[in-house]
């Protein structure tokens, strides 16, 4: 289901929900990357800890928007209503897209490069893993 989602949210906005394993650090805009060498760039650039901060926000944020939608989404198709279920992922992801574009303090583009590097660097996603934890936690 959160599959579905994120090819449709790389089709229609290219921004906002591929999800990292069980712990929901998604990658949005990783989805709308065009092909070539921002993967590659994206693993070697560094980033401020008030980007990866501003990026854990919206990734709680877009986290929550997913678990909204899911339900409704895989309920749609259960049902085999099949625009009825793309009719709600086009809804859906234009309210993820909006949530990346309204998160303080990073861009939809920086999004994307955070998420794309996570993807390549272990180290990246383990501590963005870790923020995104503790921030549920409410530490």
């Amino acid at each position: 289901m959160i599959d579905r989602i994120r090819r449709v949210t790389g089709a229609v906005a290219a921004a906002a929900v591929l999800t990292f394993t069980a712990v929901g650090i998604p990658s949005a805009a990783h989805a709308q990357q065009s092909e070539g060498s921002t993967s590659a760039q994206a693993g070697a650039q560094e980033f401020s800890d008030a980007k990866l901060d501003a990026y854990v926000d919206a990734v709680v944020q877009v986290s929550q928007l997913v678990q909204k939608w899911q339900p409704k989404i895989q309920t749609a198709q259960q049902q085999q209503d099949k625009e009825k279920a793309r009719s709600l992922q086009k809804e859906a992801n234009a309210e993820l897209v909006k949530a990346i574009q309204d998160a303080k303090g990073i861009s939809l583009k920086e999004y994307k490069e955070i998420s794309l590097a996570a993807r390549q660097d272990k180290e990246l996603y383990n501590q963005l893993n870790t923020m995104v934890q503790e921030r549920r936690n409410g530490e």
